[in-house]
């Protein structure tokens, strides 16, 4: 088996070949590490895009949601006999329409 060589029996041209292939391997390194953390990004880049789109998915399933309680909630209070603001609106217009022609129509028997 031969022994290895020592820092002695090199050469000037051995050493210039060994630091041209460390070199080299070094080179092919960082080539792949770089290749590796832009790969690192481009994933991290489209993992974030999909959380966006989920996200963006869960708040509008998250209205519909809330819309339809709300509808939900309305049905039930019209069934438990509550009346909308509207409707409220609506029946005191009715009424004071009616309390103005009972008291026209009162005043115009009494006058004739």
């Amino acid at each position: 088996m031969a022994t290895p060589p020592t820092a002695r029996s090199l050469t000037q041209s051995d050493g210039v070949a060994l630091r041209e292939y460390l070199e080299a391997k070094l080179d092919g390194q960082v080539c792949l590490i770089q290749s590796r953390i832009m790969a690192v990004e481009r994933a991290n880049d489209l993992a974030g895009k999909v959380l966006e789109e989920r996200l963006v998915a869960i708040n509008t399933r998250s209205d519909v949601n809330a819309r339809a309680i709300d509808d939900l909630k309305t049905f039930r209070d019209r069934l438990d006999g509550k009346a909308s603001q509207q409707s409220v609106i609506l029946a005191t217009i009715l009424g004071l329409a009616g309390l103005i022609f009972g008291v026209v129509d009162l005043l115009m028997k009494l006058l004739a």
